[in-house]
């Protein structure tokens, strides 16, 4: 089994209109993941936690319309940028494109992985 915990990332919709009611702190964010980690310490399970600076930039997806977009942080506030529509464009276009961090894209694929052959 595996567990995820994400900070809140609020880059659109309602995430960006309730930014201030349920935001956390980087601080706040590693206060409870200690919190969790302690509560299962005994589990044999995988829990993986990611902060908004590992996800922004990191994460890829598929909106309605067929468009990729990625959550970035400009300026210190996060927004979500449509990267290129679905059809039009190649995997070196989508895995070289500014507003992604390959790396983290690529690691996270690979765990991804893992995880389904275990």
């Amino acid at each position: 089994y595996r567990w995820k915990v994400f900070q809140f990332l609020p880059s659109e919709g309602f995430a960006k209109v309730n930014e201030d009611a349920l935001k956390i702190s980087k601080m706040e964010f590693d206060e409870v993941i200690g919190k969790i980690s302690a509560l299962l310490e005994d589990w044999k399970g995988q829990l993986l936690y990611e902060d908004n600076n590992y996800m922004a930039n990191g994460y890829a997806s598929i909106d309605p319309t067929g468009y990729f977009y990625s959550a970035v942080c400009i300026d210190g506030k996060y927004e979500t940028i449509q990267t290129g529509r679905v059809l039009d464009t190649s995997i070196d276009e989508f895995l070289n494109n500014k507003y992604l961090n390959k790396e983290v894209f690529l690691m996270r694929s690979e765990t991804n992985h893992r995880t389904l052959e275990s």
